[in-house]
């Protein structure tokens, strides 16, 4: 045990052998986070010739669509404060641009949104940083993680920016910007590490370190399932919820959390891992002429490489780290001029897997060095269709099976046919839980809803429907919904009946695209409406659209400003900027796809 004293920071190598040598490897991790905890009380030392009082104040912004950035904050927030300075953490939508001038220690964690763009919180601040108005800040030191996804081109394009523009504004990093992939823990906790260690060493160097009373434990705590250790839940029903000779295929799929811990609320989202279709296996093993039976080294064990092509590698899903590779080991001119343009990129990864590229620029592959370039398979995120207060210990999911042609092959949705055809009831899937911090019902149950979706887009509004029905709230609750036709493709037809009949859901505007001969969407129902949906706005009801994100949601938000110019009798641009105080405020979210 270690007792509770002051020990100075000394450069005593004897010292700090003897330690090494005596202490395990766990107690020298516990003593080393010690280490870098200030002692917040001045009276604790008095040859200190620092004191708290003199530290700079530090502010941590983030901006977040779902609320990682959020959770990369906090870390910030939780070890930075570790050391004494005293923090402010912001959301990048409440902090006034202006103050830039006046912050001496600046960390930001920011997602990037869409297509490159950031999320509607940050919006402000990187338009201000971007604009004339923004002055030098040469007493600015800052550090930047991005968040985002190695599966899209722009991968954390909005810290990215962020990052080059507050250098070219004279501001000082304090280390390099973390680029972080959707399974960012471990990597943004690291980065921390590295952060403490940078502030340690400019604001701390004479500090006197205070050690708490805590001895280390080697009690076994109780194990958190995420996306780390995800839980294996069991499928207790399946069932296909389109009617007969329907274009689409949409599988409710009901999972036992059985006592797990797992927790969830409407708005949530559930990630689940796949394991890769067989054909896609035997194409990339044929491609390269790997034995599938060749051992390699996966979580310090041997395994066949087919069964870590099949359940540990992702194979449906290109990076762009993976075709650089490629592209040095082909020395393909054609590949280097796709990965230089990124609308070409963009085209280039649409539609293709591991495989196609694996075949348009052949090289020999060892089997460990494409288990070595291949990112691990990622978790499929989708919208929970289930609220615990009427599921007790379940989680109900709603899955859209993905088949098409493209590049002359037929291709496959990994998760979503993977379910479809190869998961029963009885069977395992692993699973975790990801909070979605903002697309949340409010607390004010006087508060307006309007849920816009489409296909399995109205997942989590039956979540929230029950939700709404159990704890009989009574807020005033709009549905738009859209699929192709109504007698085979109204998901979950007879509970929106009982909703609409007990209340918990006031009205339902419905688009059948395909009924008539004239296509006719969600937005469209929108426009049937727009008088009364412009008074819901007026009345402060919250927007929520879930749905694919390069078509519905976008179309939704272009009929929403198309409505709020004619019914709010606005200019365009003012008619932009009331959308984008609705995000800011959220009460316009989206849970896009």
């Amino acid at each position: 045990m270690i007792n509770d004293t002051l020990l100075p920071l000394i450069n005593n190598s004897a010292l700090l052998e003897n330690l090494e040598n005596k202490l395990s490897k766990e107690e020298q991790l516990w003593l080393s986070g010690y280490l870098f905890a200030l002692s917040r009380k001045s009276t604790q030392t008095n040859s200190s010739n620092l004191t708290i009082q003199s530290l700079p104040d530090v502010v941590i912004l983030y901006g977040t669509q779902t609320g990682n950035s959020n959770k990369v904050a906090r870390l910030i927030e939780e070890s930075v404060s570790s050391l004494g300075f005293k923090c402010s953490l912001i959301d990048m939508n409440e902090y006034q641009p202006q103050k830039l001038t006046q912050q001496k220690l600046l960390f930001i964690a920011v997602s990037t949104y869409g297509d490159g763009e950031p999320p509607a919180s940050a919006e402000s601040l990187y338009n201000f940083v971007f604009s004339n108005r923004c002055p030098q800040l040469d007493h600015l030191n800052y550090s930047i993680i991005a968040l985002g996804d190695r599966s899209y081109p722009l991968f954390c394009k909005t810290g990215i920016d962020f990052d080059k523009q507050l250098e070219k504004l004279g501001a000082k990093r304090i280390c390099e910007r973390l680029d972080v992939d959707v399974d960012f823990e471990n990597d943004a906790k690291n980065h921390i590490e590295l952060i403490k260690n940078k502030l340690t060493q400019n604001y701390l160097k004479d500090s006197t370190i205070a050690i708490p009373k805590n001895t280390i434990s080697s009690t076994s705590r109780k194990l958190i399932y995420n996306r780390k250790h995800p839980f294996e839940a069991a499928v207790i029903e399946k069932i296909q919820l389109n009617g007969r000779g329907s274009e689409k295929e949409t599988w409710h799929i009901e999972l036992a959390l059985n006592n797990s811990g797992l927790n969830y609320k409407p708005g949530d989202s559930i990630g689940i891992y796949p394991v890769n279709n067989p054909n896609l296996v035997n194409l990339v093993l044929e491609c390269t002429q790997i034995d599938g039976q060749t051992p390699v080294e996966w979580n310090n064990d041997l395994l066949p490489f087919y069964k870590v092509l099949s359940s540990q590698l992702e194979l449906s899903l290109i990076d762009k780290n993976f075709l650089n590779y490629v592209q040095k080991k082909t020395c393909s001119e054609v590949l280097f001029s796709i990965l230089n343009n990124p609308k070409q990129l963009k085209s280039y990864i649409y539609g293709r897997d591991i495989n196609d590229v694996l075949k348009e620029f052949p090289s020999e592959w060892t089997a460990s060095e494409l288990t070595g370039v291949l990112r691990p398979i990622q978790a499929r995120m989708y919208s929970i269709a289930s609220s615990l207060l009427s599921t007790e210990d379940e989680l109900h999911v709603l899955i859209g099976a993905v088949r098409y042609h493209s590049n002359d092959r037929y291709r496959l949705g990994t998760t979503s046919t993977w379910l479809a055809d190869s998961i029963e009831i009885g069977d395992k899937v692993r699973i975790f839980v990801e909070e979605n911090e903002y697309f949340k019902l409010p607390e004010n149950a006087e508060t307006p809803l309007i849920f816009i979706g489409a296909g399995t887009g109205i997942a989590p509004f039956r979540a929230f429907a029950h939700e709404l029905e159990e704890n009989k709230k009574g807020n005033s609750t709009w549905l738009f919904f859209g699929n192709p036709h109504f007698t085979t493709d109204f998901l979950y037809q007879t509970e929106w009946q009982r909703f609409i009949k007990n209340k918990s859901i006031t009205k339902i505007s419905t688009a059948w695209s395909r009924d008539q001969e004239e296509k006719i969407y969600v937005q469209d129902k929108l426009l049937e409406h727009k008088a009364e949906l412009f008074h819901w706005i007026e009345s402060g009801a919250q927007i929520y659209v879930c749905g694919d994100k390069n078509k519905m949601a976008k179309d939704v938000e272009a009929t929403l400003l198309e409505i709020i110019v004619s019914e709010g009798r606005k200019s365009h641009s003012e008619a932009k900027n009331y959308i984008s105080n609705l995000k800011i405020l959220r009460r316009y979210i989206e849970d896009i796809y």
